[in-house]
Parts: C-alpha cells; sequence; structure tokens
C-alpha cells in the first residue's frame, strides 16, 4: 500500500487555517466586548480560543489525532515489511 501525500496542500493547510481561526475569535470577541453583541447563534463561543468544545478545540483534537493514526498505520507497514 503506497500513501502519496503532497506537501504544498498541507502545508498551506496548517498555515491558513490557524491563522482563520484566530482571525474568526478576534471578530467575535471584539462583536462581544467591544460592540456589546451577544450573538444568539453563539458563533462567539463556537471561535473562541480559550474555551471548551468549540471549532477550535476541534482542530486542535484532529492535527493531534491524525498524524498518530498516520504514524500507527507507517509502523504498521513497516512491521509488515520486516516481517515478510
Amino acid at each position: 500500500m503506497k500513501i502519496a501525500i503532497r506537501v504544498k496542500p498541507v502545508m498551506v493547510f496548517f498555515i491558513y487555517v490557524p491563522i482563520l481561526l484566530t482571525l474568526l475569535s478576534l471578530v467575535g470577541q471584539y462583536s462581544k466586548y467591544f460592540l456589546g453583541n451577544q450573538n444568539p447563534l453563539a458563533l462567539v463561543a463556537l471561535f473562541d480560543v480559550c474555551g471548551e468544545e468549540n471549532i477550535t478545540n476541534w482542530y486542535q483534537s484532529a492535527t493531534l489525532v491524525i498524524p498518530s493514526i498516520l504514524f500507527g498505520l507507517v509502523a504498521l507497514q513497516l512491521r509488515k515489511k520486516q516481517g515478510s
């Protein structure tokens, strides 16, 4: 089994997604504290980098879990290759 991963799209994803999440959090915090906007859709809490159970925490968890799974698959492949 051969897995090919292009570096440029992965690098772009891991650069721009955190920047986007940070900007969304900043906009939400500005809206909450300076404009007094208590968002009825809870979008401020959804992108708050200091909060829990939101998109930023899901992103952080995914960036830890997905590489762990990929490293596990690589280890299984190496073990299978060395055993043959």
